[in-house]
């Protein structure tokens, strides 16, 4: 085994509902900046199949509600199979991750659990489909942030110029969502409306985050919730090092107590392979 390659990747962009709120006053919209190195290693276990591992370092900040930005570090393993040596072979992967994450309130220090399953078939020279399962467990300090969910997804990426690149992709999501509102305004007055919601909650807690950037007092609660999520994303290969690509999600809500939200997340993306 031997290190095969080190990148490193940069992202800037914007969440227009990072509070994943519902009622437009509770809704922050809010700016971020995201850095990772990463390190990779490969095994090849015979001309079809290989084993594959990452490790990385993050880092998160947000221009606004200051406090939610975080260190990380993980790993990744990966099993890798190709049906052939055929640019039309069909490939399976199947992973697991960890990723421990800290930030300045103790409440949202967590861990990361990931398995994944994912097959991958071209459908053209240049078309390729994937479709996949991923669940993840996060257990965090604050119990409103113990997260379960189970991911189902498709994408297709096509590849129409040999250094452009565009892809979309669909995802379905059963599990845990966290939202925050106000539910003291700065002037004393109680949020009445918001307590239907935190009564269909599994859990609530103050947060601190919103509460130390925002006026007011503003609680976080989570709920049982489906996302469908749809990605769209537009790639250039600058030179064989260096790739940028601008992507937009739109991310649509349905949870308990009729809590139905959505968010817009627009990302630039800067890749430095080395």
């Amino acid at each position: 085994m031997a290190a095969e390659q080190v990148w490193f990747d940069f992202e800037a962009g914007v969440n227009t509902n990072i509070s994943n709120a519902e009622r437009s006053r509770d809704v922050v919209r809010d700016r971020f900046i995201v850095a990772t190195a990463n390190l990779g290693f490969s095994h090849m276990l015979d001309e079809r199949s290989s084993l594959n591992f990452r490790v990385f370092g993050q880092g998160q900040k947000f221009s606004d509600v200051e406090k939610l930005r975080r260190i990380s570090a993980g790993a990744t393993a990966t099993y890798n199979y190709s049906s052939g040596s055929d640019p039309m072979a069909w490939g399976l992967e199947a992973g697991i991750g960890y990723e421990l994450a800290d930030q300045p309130l103790r409440q949202r220090d967590s861990s990361f659990r990931t398995a994944r399953l994912a097959f991958s078939k071209p459908l053209t020279l240049r078309i390729t489909s994937v479709i996949g399962v991923e669940y993840t467990n996060r257990d965090s300090e604050g119990n409103v942030w113990d997260i379960r969910q189970l991911r189902g997804f498709l994408s297709g990426s096509y590849e129409f110029h040999p250094t452009w690149s565009a892809s979309a992709a669909y995802s379905y999501i059963d599990g845990d969502v966290v939202s925050t509102a106000q539910v003291l305004s700065a002037s004393g007055v109680q949020s009445a409306d918001i307590f239907g919601l935190l009564a269909a909650a599994d859990e609530i807690e103050r947060d601190e985050a919103f509460s130390d950037a925002l006026p007011g007092i503003w609680f976080a609660y989570r709920l049982p919730a489906y996302t469908n999520t749809f990605q769209y994303a537009i790639g250039k290969d600058l030179d064989d090092k260096v790739s940028v690509d601008l992507s937009v999600m739109d991310v649509d809500v349905s949870a308990r107590g009729d809590n139905n939200y959505d968010s817009m997340i627009y990302r630039l993306g800067v890749q430095r392979r080395f």
